[in-house]
Protein backbone atom coordinates (compact mmCIF):
# COMPACT_ATOMS: atom_id res chain seq x y z
CA UNK A 1 0.00 0.00 0.00
CA UNK A 2 1.39 3.37 -0.98
CA UNK A 3 0.93 6.41 1.27
CA UNK A 4 0.04 9.77 -0.22
CA UNK A 5 2.12 12.53 1.30
CA UNK A 6 -0.18 15.46 0.40
CA UNK A 7 2.92 17.59 -0.08
CA UNK A 8 3.88 17.47 3.62
CA UNK A 9 7.43 16.95 4.74
CA UNK A 10 8.44 13.88 6.66
CA UNK A 11 8.01 14.19 10.43
CA UNK A 12 11.11 15.14 12.34
CA UNK A 13 12.76 12.23 14.11
CA UNK A 14 13.99 13.29 17.50
CA UNK A 15 16.51 11.27 19.40
CA UNK A 16 17.82 11.36 22.91
CA UNK A 17 19.25 14.89 23.51
CA UNK A 18 22.07 13.32 25.51
CA UNK A 19 23.21 11.50 22.35
CA UNK A 20 23.58 14.77 20.44
CA UNK A 21 27.31 15.40 19.93
CA UNK A 22 26.62 19.09 19.24
CA UNK A 23 25.67 19.61 22.90
CA UNK A 24 28.61 19.49 25.26
CA UNK A 25 27.71 18.96 28.89
CA UNK A 26 31.26 19.68 30.02
CA UNK A 27 30.62 23.42 29.71
CA UNK A 28 27.98 25.62 31.31
CA UNK A 29 26.33 26.15 27.90
CA UNK A 30 25.22 22.52 27.78
CA UNK A 31 23.46 22.85 31.12
CA UNK A 32 21.72 26.13 30.30
CA UNK A 33 18.30 24.54 29.73
CA UNK A 34 18.45 22.96 33.17
CA UNK A 35 19.75 26.00 35.03
CA UNK A 36 17.25 28.38 33.38
CA UNK A 37 14.33 26.49 34.90
CA UNK A 38 13.04 24.68 31.86
CA UNK A 39 13.57 23.56 28.32
CA UNK A 40 12.79 25.64 25.27
CA UNK A 41 10.57 24.22 22.55
CA UNK A 42 10.42 24.83 18.80
CA UNK A 43 7.52 27.20 19.50
CA UNK A 44 9.73 29.29 21.76
CA UNK A 45 7.91 28.44 25.00
CA UNK A 46 9.80 27.28 28.08
CA UNK A 47 8.32 24.17 29.70
CA UNK A 48 9.00 23.37 33.33
CA UNK A 49 6.92 22.05 36.22
CA UNK A 50 5.24 25.41 36.88
CA UNK A 51 4.29 26.09 33.27
CA UNK A 52 3.21 22.48 32.73
CA UNK A 53 0.69 22.76 35.58
CA UNK A 54 -1.02 25.60 33.72
CA UNK A 55 -2.13 23.01 31.15
CA UNK A 56 -5.37 21.53 32.46
CA UNK A 57 -4.63 18.04 31.13
CA UNK A 58 -1.29 17.87 32.95
CA UNK A 59 -2.82 19.18 36.16
CA UNK A 60 -5.73 16.71 35.97
CA UNK A 61 -3.46 13.71 35.32
CA UNK A 62 -1.05 14.61 38.13
CA UNK A 63 -3.98 15.23 40.48
CA UNK A 64 -5.63 11.88 39.70
CA UNK A 65 -2.35 10.02 40.23
CA UNK A 66 -1.54 11.76 43.50
CA UNK A 67 -5.06 11.40 44.93
CA UNK A 68 -5.07 7.71 43.99
CA UNK A 69 -1.79 7.10 45.80
CA UNK A 70 -3.05 9.05 48.84
CA UNK A 71 -6.15 6.85 49.04
CA UNK A 72 -4.09 3.65 49.41
CA UNK A 73 -3.68 2.18 52.91
CA UNK A 74 -0.29 2.47 54.57
CA UNK A 75 0.82 -0.78 56.18
CA UNK A 76 4.00 -1.36 58.15
CA UNK A 77 4.91 -5.04 58.05
CA UNK A 78 7.50 -7.11 59.92
CA UNK A 79 8.68 -10.34 58.31
CA UNK A 80 8.76 -13.28 60.72
CA UNK A 81 9.35 -17.00 60.12
CA UNK A 82 5.55 -17.43 60.28
CA UNK A 83 4.97 -14.74 57.62
CA UNK A 84 4.23 -11.04 57.57
CA UNK A 85 2.86 -9.37 60.68
CA UNK A 86 1.41 -5.87 60.68
CA UNK A 87 3.13 -3.52 63.14
CA UNK A 88 0.48 -1.26 64.68
CA UNK A 89 2.35 -0.37 67.88
CA UNK A 90 5.56 0.71 66.14
CA UNK A 91 6.16 4.51 66.34
CA UNK A 92 7.07 4.47 62.66
CA UNK A 93 3.55 3.28 61.83
CA UNK A 94 2.08 6.34 63.56
CA UNK A 95 4.48 8.56 61.62
CA UNK A 96 3.70 7.05 58.19
CA UNK A 97 0.01 6.16 58.50
CA UNK A 98 -1.49 8.65 60.95
CA UNK A 99 0.34 11.99 61.15
CA UNK A 100 3.74 12.59 59.51
CA UNK A 101 3.86 16.12 60.95
CA UNK A 102 1.55 18.47 62.91
CA UNK A 103 0.45 20.36 59.76
CA UNK A 104 -0.50 17.40 57.57
CA UNK A 105 -2.52 14.23 57.68
CA UNK A 106 -1.03 11.06 56.28
CA UNK A 107 -3.26 11.30 53.22
CA UNK A 108 -2.17 14.86 52.44
CA UNK A 109 1.50 13.96 52.97
CA UNK A 110 1.36 11.01 50.54
CA UNK A 111 -0.64 13.06 48.05
CA UNK A 112 2.07 15.74 48.11
CA UNK A 113 4.83 13.15 47.74
CA UNK A 114 3.05 11.50 44.79
CA UNK A 115 2.32 14.91 43.22
CA UNK A 116 6.01 15.88 43.27
CA UNK A 117 7.06 12.43 42.10
CA UNK A 118 4.71 12.33 39.13
CA UNK A 119 5.40 15.91 38.06
CA UNK A 120 9.17 16.14 38.46
CA UNK A 121 10.31 12.53 38.80
CA UNK A 122 11.62 13.12 42.33
CA UNK A 123 10.19 13.70 45.75
CA UNK A 124 12.14 14.66 48.83
CA UNK A 125 11.06 14.69 52.46
CA UNK A 126 12.90 16.13 55.41
CA UNK A 127 13.23 13.94 58.48
CA UNK A 128 13.28 15.94 61.70
CA UNK A 129 14.79 13.53 64.21
CA UNK A 130 14.48 15.77 67.26
CA UNK A 131 10.67 15.80 67.13
CA UNK A 132 10.22 12.89 64.69
CA UNK A 133 8.38 14.56 61.81
CA UNK A 134 8.31 14.04 58.06
CA UNK A 135 7.84 17.11 55.88
CA UNK A 136 7.81 17.11 52.07
CA UNK A 137 10.26 19.59 50.59
CA UNK A 138 9.08 22.13 48.03
CA UNK A 139 9.54 21.81 44.30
Amino acid sequence: MQLISLGLTAPEKRGNPLDNPAVSFSSIDGWGWFLDGGRGTDAGEVINDVTALKISTVFACVRVLSESVASLPVRLLRITPQGRVQELENPLYNLLAVAPNPEMTSSLFWETVAFHLSLTGNSYSEIEKTVVHLSPCGL
